[in-house]
């Protein structure tokens, strides 16, 4: 766009004349504008200067939700906007030379420009997020909505360090962040979502290991979505048939036994089979023997891959070999092609006798019987999935709750457990964010069927009632809760604002780990102290915990998985940098009903929360399976 050279090229930022206007008209109307997105963007391959003009980027590559807005104020007593968002690891291959801010009705509200930075993808050896942020002149703090910090999707860990961590000797301790240790011992692949049904919704993990995690949000009979369960297996495997007619149709070239006999197999050197299949691996199913020959297997035309079907002790047709692994995950095509007999291992019955196996159910094809050709489904084992995250349980948040004034009953929001007539959580509104892009409220419109995604985020604002509060009389707060899933990491962000007019005695928690005791053999917190887990019990067990932690993993050596939660901060907006939760509060519970609970609980019984309070609280989670679990945490 710009000519300019490099000694003289300036960066920085500046209010559109949109977002001039647009910034009087909110000063004038008191409607905040509400900035929800930086647009990134590679300038066209050259220098961009920003102008008040521009009503979009010269090229524009992606656009991610903000992370941080806040406003600064300096000596010079003019206030400065600083927003951020965060390009995740799984995304890139662009330099980044420009950048807009976006509002919520889709403007260009200000322009910046940057020193290029490349970003990288993780093919190329160098998986890192990338914080992008814009700082710009502004006349007044009241014209800019400043709560989304508190509806984290990514933090970056420099603002995460800034904003969050206590500046107490007990915090600084603890410098073992048991979620960072877990996920980066154990690399993701890829993520994708999927729709359970039209109440759940699950967001899926894979692995470097083949392995995979799923979270799953579930509608509770309000229609608030929570997180209700988190589960590990080994990534499913599908398969399919090959192409039909198999090789010329001649019926020359292929010996198909009857009588229920699947053990197929090629007799012309040069016969072909073919299949296409979506995913990162390729696998084949063959009877093998010593009179197995030799296939050359080649993907996406390229090389062929020698695969021998000969063994001197006959295995199974029923059985999968693995021709490929770690591919780029999509659509691929296969052509098997026999060469006849194996130079290493000639035919039992003399040369050229040898037999190219291959599985093949030709009197049924459509029959649910094993198929020829295997293939990564890029997506967790349902049917073998381990329940690590307890799906009985409510992790995001449970308080019990009334407004003084109110002489019934308070009772838990989110509802569970019985209550009152009315609903714990009313005024429920929700945005749903895939890869950026906006899917509207509605899970029903997502597929059944997986798809892959790098991001996704669930957005909802709610108002809580005791369910005595059949009238709806008395508002407790209003709520803003986030679920987030990038780079495999769950982060799950809830603020409270307690209603101005009302008093609210409370108890509960703001951070609850839960988990099956069946497979769990120990939780080990980041404050050193380590605790066995007894597979059962016949009555609930409380252990109380007297030193502070801010992190814990439960892991299952014989189940082979571990999982992990951190507390980010929990604190009122007054003292950012007060302890995160009272000594007294942290405990776990084992309980008869196989669960066992780790709390961070905030309110004790009775606590007060006083009208205009505010408080917030980040919690992250991540599990894998690993071969080798006990060596990782």
């Amino acid at each position: 766009m710009a000519d300019v050279p490099v000694t003289e090229q300036h960066y920085g930022g500046l209010l559109t004349l949109v977002g001039q206007n647009k910034e009087a008209n909110a000063k004038v109307n008191k409607t905040p504008i509400d900035i929800t997105h930086i647009a990134i963007g590679d300038g066209g391959g050259e220098y961009v200067v920003p102008d008040e003009g521009m009503t979009e980027l010269v090229n524009e590559v992606a656009r991610y939700p903000l992370n941080v807005i806040e406003v600064q104020h300096t000596g010079s007593g003019t206030p400065l906007l600083f927003i951020e968002a965060v390009v995740p690891a799984s995304d890139g291959g662009f330099t980044v030379r420009e950048m807009s801010a976006i509002d919520a009705d889709g403007d260009t509200i200000a322009i910046a420009n940057c020193a290029p930075n490349y970003k990288p993808v993780p093919s190329q050896n160098a998986p890192r997020m990338l914080p992008v942020r814009m700082i710009f002149a502004i006349t007044s703090d009241a014209a800019w909505e400043t709560t989304i910090n508190d509806d984290l999707v990514m933090a970056s860990r420099e603002w995460a360090e800034k904003t969050f961590t206590a500046r107490s000797a007990s915090l600084d301790s603890l410098s073992t962040n048991l979620v960072d240790t877990l996920s980066l011992a154990t690399p993701i692949k890829g993520m994708y979502y999927r729709k359970i049904s039209d109440d759940s919704l699950a967001i899926g993990v894979l692995h470097n290991l083949n392995n995979a995690a799923e979270y799953v949000l579930r509608k509770d009979p309000d229609g608030f979505l929570l997180l209700r369960g988190g589960f590990v297996a080994e990534e499913g495997i599908s398969d399919k048939n090959p192409d039909l007619p198999l090789g010329d149709g001649s019926g020359t070239q292929f010996i198909l036994p009857g009588d229920g006999n699947r053990n197929c197999y090629a007799t012309q050197v040069g016969a072909k089979i073919t299949t296409s299949f979506e995913g990162d691996s390729l696998f084949f199913r063959h009877y093998s023997d010593d009179r197995g020959g030799i296939w050359a297997i080649s993907i996406d035309s390229g090389d062929p891959i020698l695969h021998s079907t000969f063994k001197t002790v006959a295995e199974s047709g029923n059985t999968l070999h693995l021709i490929a692994d770690g591919l780029d995950y999509g659509n691929h095509s296969v052509v098997a092609e026999f060469l006849g007999d194996d130079p290493d291992n000639p035919p039992s019955e003399g040369p050229g006798t040898s037999r190219g196996w291959f599985y093949y159910d030709h009197q049924d094809p459509s029959s649910s019987s094993p198929k020829t050709f295997g293939f990564r489904t890029g997506a967790l084992d349902w049917p073998n999935r381990q329940e690590v995250i307890s799906e009985s349980s409510i992790p995001d948040f449970a308080i019990a709750a009334k407004a003084e004034p109110f002489t019934g009953l308070g009772h838990w929001i989110p509802r569970h457990g019985g209550g009152g007539p009315g609903s714990a959580a009313r005024n429920i509104s929700r945005e749903i964010y895939i890869d950026g892009r906006p899917f509207g409220e509605n899970i029903s419109q997502l597929p059944i069927e997986h798809v892959r995604c790098a991001t996704v985020y669930v957005k909802q604002k709610y108002t809580a009632y005791s369910t005595y509060d059949e009238n709806a009389d008395f508002p407790l707060w209003d709520g803003v809760i986030v679920h987030s899933v990038n780079g495999g990491i769950l982060s799950v962000s809830h603020t409270i604002t307690v209603n101005p007019s009302n008093p609210v005695e409370a108890t509960g928690y703001l951070s609850m780990f839960p988990f099956s005791m069946a497979e769990t053999d120990r939780v080990i917190l980041n404050n050193g102290s380590e605790y066995p887990i007894p597979n059962s019990v016949d009555s609930t067990i409380t252990t109380e915990i007297d030193q502070l932690c801010t992190s814990a993993a439960i892991v299952s050596g014989s189940g082979g998985f571990a999982a992990a939660c951190q507390i980010g901060a929990l604190a009122d907006s007054v003292d950012i940098k007060s302890l995160p939760i009272p000594r007294d509060s942290l405990f776990f519970t084992a309980r008869a009903d196989g669960v066992s609970k780790l709390y961070w609980k905030r309110f004790n019984s009775g606590s007060p929360m006083k009208p205009g309070d505010r408080y917030r609280v980040i919690n992250r989670y991540f599990m894998a399976k690993h071969p080798d679990i006990d060596s990782v945490v």
